[in-house]
């Protein structure tokens, strides 16, 4: 028996200290707040989940991917998490939510010379064709109009600017899109001018984090809401978005977190 102690003490010793399993985390392709540069992805979005895991000593690895297939991953518990994720009903079924991690707010372009206008109820945009991303949601207005058919010309797409193009191309009538990630495409692609956003805006959405239902991940999401709430507190969330600045516009800057 003391023979067997001393060899497990030595084990210990030895082996030096367990590493935690890197955390598989997945976004999609959506500027400010999640890009790929470089071959590396950064944004907003990707900045504040990494601190988070960093003060849990939590190692991650954040990656790009198509949105219906990051969704997918969750749902069958093949990934350890998602976010820039709206909250709906038949997420709730299969993923767990953080607290919240940043706001959207929902909006609608169309061409600069495009008659169509809007008082804020989407029946009356029944007629246009709309391109919207596979498996994204667009806050629960949209959703709902979509649901009963209210809105059924819908271009399924896989990224933002790719709805931007077509837009352009008049393959489709109406984009919507989060405002900062739709005006970033605008302004990379050099199209400020010949797009405009209707007015009022659809809603404004929070996002979150979530995790599978699969993987029992309570306790590192716990963790995590804490770390978040402790970057609020000491200026570290704030700071985070004063970094991206020079990314984005000035007037888009002066908006970004009203």
């Amino acid at each position: 028996m003391l023979l067997f102690k001393y060899i497990l003490l030595l084990v210990l010793v030895f082996s030096g200290p367990i590493q935690a399993k890197t955390l598989q985390i997945l976004t999609m392709e959506n500027a400010p707040y999640s890009f790929t540069q470089d071959n590396e992805v950064k944004g907003i979005g990707v900045e504040l989940v990494k601190e988070a895991f960093k003060r849990m000593n939590q190692p991650v690895q954040v990656s790009i991917a198509p949105w219906a297939r990051a969704m997918e991953q969750i749902r069958s518990g093949a990934v350890d998490g998602l976010f820039n994720v709206y909250r709906t009903p038949e997420r709730e079924l299969f993923a767990d939510y953080s607290e919240l991690l940043q706001d959207e707010t929902v909006v609608l372009f169309v061409r600069k010379n495009s008659a169509i206008a809007f008082n804020g109820d989407l029946a009356a945009l029944s007629q246009y064709k709309f391109g919207a991303i596979r498996g994204y949601s667009y806050g629960r207005t949209y959703d709902k109009a979509v649901a009963d058919g209210v809105i059924n010309k819908i271009e399924l797409l896989t990224l933002t600017e790719q709805s931007i193009r077509m837009l352009m191309m008049k393959r489709i009538d109406v984009a919507p899109s989060g405002r900062h990630v739709g005006k970033y495409y605008l302004h990379q692609l050099g199209l400020q001018a010949s797009v405009r956003e209707l007015s009022p805006p659809l809603e404004t959405v929070p996002t979150y984090l979530i995790f599978p239902k699969k993987n029992k991940a309570d306790a590192t999401r716990l963790q995590f809401n804490k770390a978040l709430q402790s970057m609020r507190d000491d200026g570290t969330y704030e700071k985070i978005y004063q970094d991206f600045y020079p990314l984005l516009e000035e007037n888009l800057s002066k908006e970004l977190r009203n």
